[in-house]
C-alpha cells in the first residue's frame, strides 16, 4: 500500500512539475511578448539644399523619450551615403532625456546625400512614454533623408549691425551680435576691465544725480564744501565700484558706516529711479548661465553680503530671493578675496586651502541641492531644476553624496590633496592655476597648483625669489595674466615692478624704470588689461609697461597747471575703468583739505598711444564708489558737489523749416533749423529753465567745456564753441531724383541757417540730417516745397507791328476825328435831354402840388 501510494505521490508530482513547467514556459513566452516592442528611429536634417562645404545639423535619435535615471538612448549610429557611394557611418551618439542628440555634418562635394539613422535594440530601464521598465526596445532604421549639396553656398540668418542710434535695455534676443557691446559691471571686475562695452569717446554727459548733500557750503564758512566721505565713511560705494546689470545701475544712498541704509535701483540711461529698498545695502551683482536638460537661460542677482551671510536680491524689483548662510567666499573692501573669482557660468567659486594639512577644495555657489528643485539625485528632473526663491539654506551644510557634491558637504565640488607645506595663501586664481605663495621684504615665495581638469592639486612650480636689497624695501602682489604667461610684483620704495612666469615662476624681466618719487607712497594701484600693465598714483602719471617684456611704452602726465596741488606739479591719480581700449584716470585724496583744489580732471587715454583723448574738470573719492562702465556710459560720483554722473552718447533733436511753402521758380529760400541734445539730463529742471529753447549739441573738440558750463554752471557761457555739422538734401516727390544741397555747421546756440535756389520746378523733399559724432548720435528731420512756373510775361511788340499799327491810326486820322465829334454831340444832347427831363418832372410835382 506504502509502494502504492509512494508511487501514487511521484507520478502526481511529475504531473505536477509538468504542468507547473508549462505554464512557466507558457508565462515566460507571454512576458517575452508583452516586454518587445517596436522602436521608430528618427533622422531629421536642417537643410534640404546647402553648399558645399556648408555645416548641416542632423537630429538622431528615436522617438520615445526616456525618464529619469535613465540618461537617453546608448549606442544610435548615423550612415551617410555620399554622391560617389561611399557610406560614412558615425557614431556611435548618446541622446538625452529627450531620445535625440545632434550630429554636425559637413559635405565636401557636390551632389545627392543620404542621412540614416540606426537605433540598436535596447532596455526601457524606467517607464516611459507608457511603456513599462524593463521592456525590450527592437532595433529599427530612420527613413533615408536626402541633402542635395550645390556649389552655391545658401544663406545664413544675415545678422544685425550694431547699433546706429540711441539704444536701450531690454535688448531682442535675436540681436545677437549686440552682446559684444552690451556687458555688464558685477562690481568686483578684475583690474577694473570690461571686455564687453564701448566706451564714451568725448566728454558728453546724459545725465547728473545728486547723491546727497554736496557742493559749496556758501557763508560763513568761506570756501568749503560739504563732505564727501574721505576720510573714512565712503560714499555710494565702499572702495568698490556699484553695479550694472541689464542697463541698471544700483548703488547705496549712504556710508556703510551709517545706521540706516538703503539699495536704489536706477535706470542707466536716464537716471531715473526704478526701485529702492530700505535697510539694504548692494555689495556685488551676479548673471548665472544654468543650462540644464529642461532648464537654460540666465539668472540675475543683486546680492548683500554681511560677514558669511548673502542675500539675493532681484534687479528688476528689489524683491528678495534667497539668502546663503555660511559662505565662505572672501568678500573686502566691495571685492572678491585673491581665492573667489566668478566662474565660467557666472557662479561664485571659493577654492579652500589648507598647506599644513596638503588639500585644496572648491566651493561652488551653485553646487548647493537645497537650493534646487529636488534633493533626490536619482530624481534627476527636479535634481536639475534651479529652484532657490524663498530658501534661507546652509551653504556648507549636509547633502546627499553625487557626483556634484562627492563630499556629502554642500557647495563642496571637489577636494584633492596638494604637497604639504606650501609657503603661505593664495594669491590669484589665473585661468587654469592658483598662484600662491608668501611675499616679505627678504624673499619671495611663489607656487602654482593646477585645478584642471585630470589635474587637480599638481604642483606646476614652488620658487622662491631675493628681491634687491632685503629686508630694506616692501614688495606686494601686483597681478597675473593667462594670456601673457605672466604675473607681476611691485617693490614700493624702487617704484618699479618685476615679471614672472607663470609656467616656471621664473624672473622674466626686471626692474622697470624708477617711477616718480611720489609713488613711494601708498595710492599706486597697478591694472593689467590688453596685454598691458597699467600704473597709476601719487606722481600723477600713468605708466604703461609691455606686460611680457617690461619695457615702459609711454607715460602720460596728469599735468596741474595752475599749482593748486600744494606739493606736486601733478594731479595724484588713480585708475578708475578700462574699455574698449580705453583707461579712465581720475584725481582722488585719502582725506583731501578744504577747501578742495580746483581743476581736478577726470581723464580718458588711449591705451595704444597714451595721448589724451578728453578731459574735464571732476573729482572722484578715495574711500567711496570707483567707476562703472557698461553699455558704452561711465558711471561715477564727482565729489565736488556730490552728485553721480553718466558720461556717455547722447540722443539729439534736428529741426528744418522754410518760411514759404511755394515759392517760383528761380526764388532763393532760406533753411533752417536747430540740432539739440535731448539727453535725458536735459530735462531737468536745473537745466531746462536754464535753456528754454533746448541745450544745443555742439562740436566733440569742445564738449569738456560746454558740458562744464551746462551741468557744472561754469560761466560765463562759452561763445566760442563750434557746432555739428548738417547735411541738406532735396528730393522730389514724384521722380525721385536727388539733389545735394550742401551743408553747414550749427552755431554755438545750435542754430543753422543756409540760402538755396530750387534749380528746378517740383514738389521737393528738404532733408537735414545730423550724421553724428563721438559725442552724439544722429538724428534728422524733413520738410518740403513747391517750386512753380513763374506767370507769363506779354510780349513786347516789334518795330514792324508798332509801324503798322500806326500807319493804320495816321490813316484813320479823319474818320476817328469825325467820330470822336459825333460822339461828343451825342454826349452833350444826352445831357440836355438830361437836363430838360428833369426841368418838366419839378414843374409836374409843383402843379400837383397846388391841387
Amino acid at each position: 500500500m506504502k509502494n502504492s501510494v509512494g508511487r501514487i505521490f511521484k507520478v502526481f508530482s511529475a504531473i505536477l512539475l509538468v504542468a507547473v513547467l508549462i505554464s512557466a514556459f507558457s508565462s515566460a513566452n507571454f512576458a517575452y511578448a508583452q516586454a518587445r516592442r517596436k522602436s521608430y528611429a528618427m533622422c531629421v536634417v536642417n537643410a534640404k539644399v546647402i553648399g558645399v562645404n556648408q555645416e548641416v545639423l542632423v537630429l538622431v535619435g528615436m522617438a520615445f523619450p526616456t525618464a529619469y535615471p535613465q540618461t537617453g538612448w546608448k549606442g544610435l549610429y548615423l550612415y551617410v551615403e555620399r554622391p560617389d557611394g561611399i557610406v560614412e557611418k558615425l557614431g556611435p551618439f548618446d541622446t538625452d532625456t529627450t531620445g535625440c542628440t545632434g550630429v554636425t555634418y559637413t559635405p565636401r562635394m557636390v551632389g545627392k546625400y543620404y542621412f540614416q539613422t540606426y537605433f540598436p535594440e535596447q532596455i526601457v530601464e524606467v517607464a516611459t512614454a507608457g511603456i513599462p521598465a524593463g521592456t525590450i526596445l527592437e532595433e529599427s532604421w530612420s527613413e533615408k533623408v536626402e541633402l542635395i549639396v550645390q556649389e552655391e553656398p545658401i544663406k545664413y540668418y544675415p545678422g544685425f549691425q550694431l547699433p546706429t542710434e540711441f539704444w536701450t535695455r531690454p535688448i531682442n534676443t535675436q540681436l545677437r551680435e549686440w552682446a559684444h557691446i552690451a556687458g555688464n559691471w558685477l562690481g568686483p571686475m578684475p583690474n577694473l576691465y570690461n571686455p564687453y562695452t564701448q566706451a564714451p569717446e568725448t566728454a558728453h554727459i546724459l545725465w547728473v544725480k545728486p547723491l546727497i548733500t554736496g557742493g559749496l557750503v556758501g557763508q560763513p564758512y568761506d570756501y568749503y564744501g560739504f563732505h564727501t566721505g574721505d576720510a573714512y565713511e565712503g560714499l555710494m560705494m565702499t572702495r568698490a565700484p556699484p553695479v550694472i546689470i541689464n542697463g541698471i545701475l544700483f548703488y547705496n544712498q549712504y556710508p556703510a558706516n551709517y545706521h540706516i541704509q538703503t539699495l536704489i535701483a536706477v535706470d542707466l540711461r536716464t537716471g531715473e529711479e526704478i526701485w529702492r529698498r530700505n535697510g539694504t545695502r548692494v555689495s556685488l551683482g551676479q548673471v548665472l548661465s544654468y543650462n540644464t536638460r529642461n532648464q537654460m537661460g540666465c539668472h540675475a542677482y543683486i546680492w548683500e553680503v554681511v560677514g558669511t551671510t548673502w542675500r539675493a536680491y532681484h534687479p528688476f524689483t528689489g524683491a528678495w530671493m534667497y539668502t546663503m548662510t555660511n559662505v565662505p567666499a572672501g568678500f573686502v573692501f566691495g571685492t572678491f578675496a585673491a581665492n573667489t573669482v566668478y566662474g565660467p557660468n557666472g557662479e561664485i567659486l571659493t577654492y579652500l586651502i589648507n598647506t599644513a594639512q596638503g588639500w585644496l577644495a572648491l566651493w561652488n555657489s551653485t553646487a548647493i541641492p537645497a537650493l534646487f528643485g529636488g534633493q533626490d539625485y536619482a530624481n534627476r528632473y527636479l535634481w536639475e531644476q534651479w529652484r532657490p526663491w524663498g530658501k534661507t539654506v546652509d551653504a556648507r551644510g549636509s547633502c546627499p553624496k553625487t557626483p556634484e557634491t562627492p563630499m556629502g558637504i554642500s557647495g563642496i565640488s571637489w577636494n584633492v590633496s596638494i604637497p604639504r607645506g606650501l609657503p603661505g595663501s593664495i594669491l590669484a586664481v589665473v585661468g587654469d592655476r592658483i598662484i600662491g605663495g608668501s611675499i616679505t621684504s627678504d624673499i619671495v615665495r611663489v607656487w602654482a597648483v593646477s585645478i584642471e581638469p585630470g589635474r587637480r592639486g599638481q604642483l606646476i612650480f614652488n620658487t622662491t625669489w631675493t628681491p634687491p636689497e632685503p629686508g630694506q624695501q616692501r614688495l606686494s602682489w601686483v597681478g597675473a595674466s593667462r594670456d601673457d604667461g605672466v604675473f607681476v610684483i611691485r617693490i614700493q620704495e624702487g617704484r618699479c615692478y618685476y615679471g614672472f612666469s607663470i609656467d616656471t615662476g621664473a624672473k622674466i624681466w626686471g626692474p622697470t624704470e624708477p617711477e616718480g618719487q611720489l609713488n613711494i607712497w601708498v595710492g599706486t594701484v597697478p591694472r593689467i588689461a590688453y596685454g598691458k600693465l597699467f600704473s597709476a598714483g601719487y606722481d600723477g602719471v600713468l605708466y604703461c609697461y609691455d606686460l611680457k617684456t617690461g619695457k615702459r611704452l609711454w607715460a602720460y602726465e596728469a599735468v596741474d597747471p595752475y599749482h593748486e596741488i600744494l606739493w606736486s606739479y601733478n594731479w595724484p591719480i588713480h585708475i578708475g575703468a578700462i574699455a574698449d581700449r580705453k583707461i579712465y584716470i581720475y584725481h582722488m585724496e585719502h582725506s583731501a583739505n578744504e577747501p578742495k583744489p580746483r581743476g581736478a580732471p577726470l581723464i580718458c587715454v588711449d591705451v595704444d598711444t597714451g595721448k589724451e583723448v578728453w578731459r574735464i574738470s571732476f573729482r572722484e573719492t578715495y574711500w567711496g564708489s570707483d567707476p562703472a562702465i557698461a553699455d558704452g556710459i561711465l558711471v561715477i560720483l564727482n565729489t565736488y558737489d556730490n552728485c553721480i554722473y553718466a558720461f556717455g552718447k547722447g540722443p539729439t533733436a534736428t529741426t528744418v523749416t522754410v518760411q514759404d511753402d511755394s515759392v517760383k521758380l528761380g526764388d532763393t529760400i532760406v533753411i533752417k533749423g536747430m540740432v539739440i541734445d535731448i539727453s535725458p539730463g536735459t530735462k531737468d529742471y536745473r537745466i531746462a529753465l536754464r535753456f528754454p529753447s533746448g541745450v544745443p549739441a555742439i562740436a566733440d573738440e569742445d564738449m569738456s567745456r560746454w558740458m562744464e558750463y551746462v551741468y557744472m554752471q561754469f560761466p560765463p557761457r562759452p561763445t566760442d564753441v563750434k557746432g555739428v555739422w548738417v547735411k541738406l538734401d532735396a528730393i522730389n516727390v514724384y521722380t525721385g531724383e536727388y539733389l545735394d544741397i550742401g551743408g553747414t555747421h550749427t552755431d554755438s546756440a545750435g542754430f543753422y541757417t543756409v540760402m538755396w535756389t530750387p534749380p528746378k520746378e517740383g514738389l521737393w523733399k528738404i532733408i537735414a540730417t545730423f550724421p553724428g559724432s563721438k559725442g552724439y548720435w544722429p538724428s534728422f528731420a524733413q520738410t518740403s516745397i513747391a517750386v512753380v512756373a513763374p506767370p507769363t510775361q506779354p510780349t513786347p511788340a516789334s518795330p514792324e507791328q508798332v509801324q503798322t499799327v500806326q500807319s493804320l491810326i495816321e490813316a484813320l486820322g479823319p474818320q476817328i476825328t469825325m467820330l470822336l465829334a459825333i460822339l461828343i454831340a451825342l454826349v452833350i444832347m444826352a445831357m440836355v435831354a438830361s437836363i430838360y427831363s428833369i426841368f418838366i418832372n419839378r414843374r409836374l410835382m409843383k402843379s400837383l402840388e397846388r391841387r
